[in-house]
């Protein structure tokens, strides 16, 4: 939720305009779901020539969709998604352009907190931003 909160703000800061109908939200449960609605969205008149996911789970069940609709990725269709959690080194997966989310960092800040709070230190809750890194793979097409 975080993400997407963080996603919706930067779209706003950067008066990005995107439509409605360009979106699309399924249950990740759902394969015929989301085939149906990425079927729906690519068939427009102006189809769109990259997909943002909003982790590279999702990312990887679009790549298979777009395979069975026999589009490209990257030829047809860039993506690109935040999380880097999926193995990359495995041959199965593809190489999805990513950011990565400095999770040491994270948690190290999380361990302080604790310890402060066990430490009876109570502090103000505090939001935390950590920037991400840009990790290219083969997922975007170089324009």
């Amino acid at each position: 939720m975080d993400r997407f909160i963080g996603f919706k703000k930067a779209v706003e800061e950067y008066a990005l305009h995107f439509l409605d109908e360009m979106r699309i939200k399924t249950d990740l449960n759902n394969s015929d779901d989301l085939e149906r609605k990425l079927h729906g969205l690519l068939s427009k008149s102006e189809k769109p020539t990259a997909i943002f996911c909003l982790d590279d789970d999702l990312a990887l069940r679009v790549i298979a969709v777009l395979h069975k609709l026999r589009l490209s990725v990257p030829d047809d269709v860039s993506i690109i998604a935040p999380g880097d959690t999926l193995d990359y080194r495995s041959i199965h997966v593809p190489q999805i352009t990513t950011m990565r989310i400095n999770t040491s960092y994270m948690g190290e800040l999380a361990g302080q907190l604790i310890m402060k709070r066990i430490q009876h230190k109570s502090e103000e809750i505090k939001v935390l931003k950590v920037k991400e890194q840009l990790v290219e793979r083969k997922s975007c097409r170089t324009i």
